[in-house]
Protein backbone atom coordinates (compact mmCIF):
# COMPACT_ATOMS: atom_id res chain seq x y z
CA UNK A 1 0.00 0.00 0.00
CA UNK A 2 2.94 2.58 0.85
CA UNK A 3 3.95 1.97 -2.75
CA UNK A 4 0.41 3.29 -3.81
CA UNK A 5 0.35 5.99 -1.52
CA UNK A 6 3.84 7.36 -3.06
CA UNK A 7 2.22 7.33 -6.62
CA UNK A 8 -0.68 9.77 -5.22
CA UNK A 9 1.51 11.77 -2.99
CA UNK A 10 5.43 12.09 -4.03
CA UNK A 11 6.04 14.34 -1.04
CA UNK A 12 8.15 12.15 1.61
CA UNK A 13 6.97 14.74 4.74
CA UNK A 14 3.79 14.63 3.56
CA UNK A 15 3.64 10.67 3.39
CA UNK A 16 4.86 10.41 7.15
CA UNK A 17 1.65 10.76 8.17
CA UNK A 18 -0.31 8.74 5.78
CA UNK A 19 2.53 5.85 6.42
CA UNK A 20 1.65 6.14 10.25
CA UNK A 21 -1.97 5.56 10.10
CA UNK A 22 -1.51 2.66 7.15
CA UNK A 23 1.16 1.29 9.73
CA UNK A 24 -1.57 1.44 12.85
CA UNK A 25 -3.98 -0.49 10.46
CA UNK A 26 -1.95 -2.96 10.46
CA UNK A 27 -0.71 -3.30 13.89
CA UNK A 28 -4.72 -3.51 14.76
CA UNK A 29 -5.36 -6.10 12.40
CA UNK A 30 -2.44 -7.96 13.39
CA UNK A 31 -3.76 -7.73 16.78
CA UNK A 32 -7.59 -8.28 16.02
CA UNK A 33 -6.32 -11.86 13.83
CA UNK A 34 -4.81 -12.83 16.77
CA UNK A 35 -7.74 -12.31 19.19
CA UNK A 36 -10.13 -14.34 16.50
CA UNK A 37 -7.17 -17.16 16.60
CA UNK A 38 -7.40 -17.14 20.68
CA UNK A 39 -11.01 -17.18 20.95
CA UNK A 40 -11.56 -19.77 17.82
CA UNK A 41 -9.40 -22.03 20.07
CA UNK A 42 -11.69 -21.62 22.89
CA UNK A 43 -14.78 -22.27 20.73
CA UNK A 44 -13.23 -25.50 19.60
CA UNK A 45 -12.00 -26.31 23.32
CA UNK A 46 -15.76 -25.46 24.44
CA UNK A 47 -17.39 -28.08 21.55
CA UNK A 48 -15.01 -30.90 22.62
CA UNK A 49 -16.09 -30.69 26.02
CA UNK A 50 -19.58 -33.19 27.04
CA UNK A 51 -20.12 -30.86 29.77
CA UNK A 52 -20.06 -27.44 28.39
CA UNK A 53 -23.37 -25.75 29.21
CA UNK A 54 -25.28 -23.35 27.31
CA UNK A 55 -23.71 -20.71 29.64
CA UNK A 56 -20.28 -21.33 28.25
CA UNK A 57 -21.69 -21.04 24.80
CA UNK A 58 -23.17 -17.49 25.82
CA UNK A 59 -19.83 -16.50 27.15
CA UNK A 60 -18.11 -16.94 24.27
CA UNK A 61 -20.95 -15.15 22.12
CA UNK A 62 -20.68 -12.49 24.14
CA UNK A 63 -16.88 -12.12 23.74
CA UNK A 64 -17.01 -12.64 20.07
CA UNK A 65 -19.71 -9.37 19.81
CA UNK A 66 -17.01 -7.43 21.77
CA UNK A 67 -14.26 -8.31 19.91
CA UNK A 68 -16.52 -7.51 16.80
CA UNK A 69 -17.55 -4.39 17.89
CA UNK A 70 -14.13 -2.88 19.52
CA UNK A 71 -11.64 -4.18 16.22
CA UNK A 72 -14.39 -1.97 13.59
CA UNK A 73 -14.76 1.08 15.81
CA UNK A 74 -10.65 0.81 15.76
CA UNK A 75 -10.17 0.25 12.31
CA UNK A 76 -13.08 2.65 11.32
CA UNK A 77 -11.83 5.74 13.23
CA UNK A 78 -8.15 4.80 11.33
CA UNK A 79 -10.46 4.74 8.06
CA UNK A 80 -11.12 7.80 8.85
CA UNK A 81 -8.27 9.20 9.95
CA UNK A 82 -6.51 8.28 6.84
CA UNK A 83 -9.28 9.82 4.69
CA UNK A 84 -8.74 13.13 6.62
CA UNK A 85 -4.99 13.18 5.88
CA UNK A 86 -5.59 12.35 1.83
CA UNK A 87 -7.56 14.37 -1.10
CA UNK A 88 -10.40 13.25 -2.53
CA UNK A 89 -7.85 12.77 -5.67
CA UNK A 90 -5.77 10.75 -3.61
CA UNK A 91 -8.41 8.43 -2.08
CA UNK A 92 -9.66 8.09 -4.90
CA UNK A 93 -6.40 7.23 -6.85
CA UNK A 94 -6.05 4.46 -4.22
CA UNK A 95 -8.89 2.74 -3.72
CA UNK A 96 -11.34 3.94 -6.63
CA UNK A 97 -14.32 5.63 -4.95
CA UNK A 98 -15.50 8.35 -2.80
CA UNK A 99 -13.25 9.16 0.32
CA UNK A 100 -15.05 8.34 3.48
Amino acid sequence: MQKQVAKVEPNKESRKAIDRTLHEIQGEVSRWQAVRSELSKDVFATLARHDASAADFQALEARTDAISAASRKALLDLRFSLGDQLSDTQWKGLFGSKNP
